[in-house]
């Protein structure tokens, strides 16, 4: 039968619609009407009275906590007794389904944390053995700076050390080549310091005038 208020399709002999709850109107039973006698006719059966039971639903069932009738998932109402089916619980479900929500977001998060923390601790660990390699270099540079700065050192103070012999000594030489000669036993000649003529083994060392005087005269090779 169909319902007068909601039109949808609701099992025959409900009280209340299950859909919409509305109370149904029980329709008497019509008196059967005799036709006219015109040939044999076979008895006509009466409707049987509703027996207080549903029909069987199909799909889905749920049954009415006040009856027991199975009744389909979608009534909202016995069509029996006219119980309101109870609710489901959404509210429970939807805080379920946000605490799981929740509790992803945060274990998601978690592993992301951890990783950043462990790709970060590996940079650093990189990090510090570049600083140590680099330290050691450092270390060593230093180490051979300080043996080429002491070798430098001592190689300007044996300069200094020999520039000062030098002078004292330069001085000494520029008067002797001015003004001192040489002379040997081997001939009548004067000569300068280093001549190849010069006989070394005995010499005299002259003023170059008093050697002129004393008849000596100049190298060929040396004057």
């Amino acid at each position: 039968m169909k319902c007068k208020n909601c039109g949808n399709l609701i099992p025959d002999h409900s009280t209340f619609c299950p859909y919409c709850g509305v109370a149904l109107e029980q329709i008497p039973a019509q008196p059967a009407v005799t036709p006219p006698l015109t040939m044999p006719y076979a008895p006509v059966q009466q409707p049987l009275p509703f027996s207080g039971k549903p029909k069987k639903a199909k799909g889905k069932v749920q049954k009415c906590p006040k009856c027991g009738a199975l009744l389909s998932k979608k009534e909202k109402l016995c069509s029996i007794c006219g119980e309101a089916m109870p609710k489901k619980p959404r509210q429970a479900k939807a805080a379920i389904i946000s605490m799981s929500v929740v509790i992803c977001l945060l274990l998601c998060s978690t592993i992301y944390f951890m990783l950043e923390m462990f790709q970060g601790n590996q940079a650093i660990d990189e990090l510090r053995a570049e600083i140590t390699s680099y330290s050691e270099l450092t270390q060593k540079l230093n180490s051979e700076l300080t043996t080429q700065t002491e070798l430098a050192e001592s190689w300007s103070r044996h300069y200094h050390e020999l520039k000062l012999k030098y002078d004292r000594i330069s001085g000494k030489a520029d008067f002797y080549e001015r003004y001192a000669v040489i002379v040997g036993n081997s001939n009548s000649y004067y000569h300068s310091y280093g001549c190849p003529d010069l006989d070394d083994s005995y010499f005299y060392i002259f003023n170059t005038e008093n050697a002129r005087y004393q008849g000596y005269r100049p190298c060929p090779y040396c004057q």
